[in-house]
């Protein structure tokens, strides 16, 4: 069996839309040569939100294989990736796997549902969704608009004053469009607190009460991030906007795209791209961290 296991890792970690990406992968790799495959949460303090998936014990992290940033020249389709499951799967053993392979399109309904079941809110999860938004809000008939600004603010780096004034006039009037053409409650989600809050009093528009926290590494408010996710993926539509510095978009927005056939529509922000480039030579991981 290969179980991909989520872990924190403040180096060279991933966020929980890579880890999803690299489930979707491995499920497709191993269900293409019958290779049992799990999916394990319980490594990483996310495990005490969700249900579903491996409930392990504590495991060797140092035994946990790494299919990371290998990038998608080398595991773009699957049998890519199955060449790199043959040099450490042994048949009748457990490999245990850090996995953000790139997977391959279309994704089938059976692979979406595996994954969406192995990450069910449980009960404490389901009180912070039920909690982390304004009592008014409307969970069930919702659209998000997601704002990703880059890692280097999701580890805190501070964007300058006269970034989120240029983020304002290229955002404006995209969002009174939205605002304009939906019947249904507007939410913003982004990896920036700050950035979500000052969009979502600018325009009018609601937003969660959670403490935004890249999930790479330990720490920060966990279950508020997750309750965010499951806002987003139970959304009607997904407004993605994400710097142009990072050209694929966002791993968080697009995977509850992926497994849950969200509609997502995205926009390239340029306001972010000059700033965060000076940010990622200033801020490494470890400094933010």
């Amino acid at each position: 069996m290969i179980i991909n296991t989520y872990k924190t890792r403040p180096i060279n970690g991933m966020g929980l839309g890579d880890f999803i990406r690299g489930n979707i992968a491995l499920h497709q790799a191993c269900t293409e040569h019958n290779i049992p495959f799990s999916i394990d949460f319980s490594q990483h303090p996310m495990g005490a939100y969700l249900k579903g998936h491996e409930q392990s014990t504590a495991c060797d992290s140092q035994k946990i294989v790494d299919f990371i940033d290998l990038y998608e020249d080398e595991l773009r389709t699957t049998p890519m990736l199955y060449n790199r499951i043959k040099k450490h799967y042994k048949k009748g053993k457990v490999l245990r796997t850090y996995c953000n392979a790139i997977q391959s399109f279309p994704i089938s309904d059976e692979c979406k549902t595996f994954v969406r079941n192995s990450m069910i809110p449980n009960d404490l999860l389901q009180d912070r969704i039920s909690s982390v938004c304004h009592p008014s809000f409307n969970l069930d008939c919702h659209e998000t608009i997601h704002i990703r600004t880059g890692d280097p603010v999701a580890f805190g780096a501070e964007l300058k004053r006269n970034v989120i004034e240029k983020l304002y006039d290229e955002i404006g009037q995209t969002i009174k469009n939205i605002k304009r053409n939906s019947n249904k409650h507007i939410i913003v989600l982004s990896d920036s607190t700050i950035i979500k809050n000052l969009i979502a009093k600018k325009f009018g528009l609601y937003t969660t009460n959670s403490v935004t926290t890249h999930l790479m590494a330990n720490g920060g408010d966990v279950a508020g991030t997750l309750a965010d996710y499951f806002i987003m993926i139970n959304s009607d539509k997904i407004y993605q906007f994400t710097n142009a510095y990072h050209w694929w978009g966002s791993g968080f927005s697009n995977s509850a795209s992926w497994i849950n056939d969200v509609p997502l529509v995205g926009y390239k922000l340029k306001c972010f791209k000059a700033e965060l480039q000076q940010l990622k030579k200033k801020y490494s991981v470890v400094e933010a961290l």
